[in-house]
């Protein structure tokens, strides 16, 4: 897995691997994007979905404000 550090450059493709795009519901695509946040010293990160960078950006303000833990999976 490659991952595009938006800092240090966008990559314009509009069509990235299979593995990291999908279809929503509504037809339309989704994308996965990294998120990562310090913690005791160390980087963690986790993946999500989302339809382009700045829903990508409203949905890690979103859990900024809401993320709460369900659970162990």
């Amino acid at each position: 897995m490659t991952v595009i550090k938006f800092s240090k450059a966008w990559r314009e493709e509009s069509n990235p691997e299979a593995e990291f795009r999908i279809v929503d519901d509504f037809g339309q695509h989704m994308f996965r994007f990294l998120a990562e946040y310090e913690f005791d010293g160390r980087i963690f990160s986790f993946s999500f979905w989302a339809h382009d960078i700045t829903d990508a950006e409203r949905r890690v303000a979103c859990m900024r404000g809401s993320l709460n833990l369900q659970g162990q999976i």
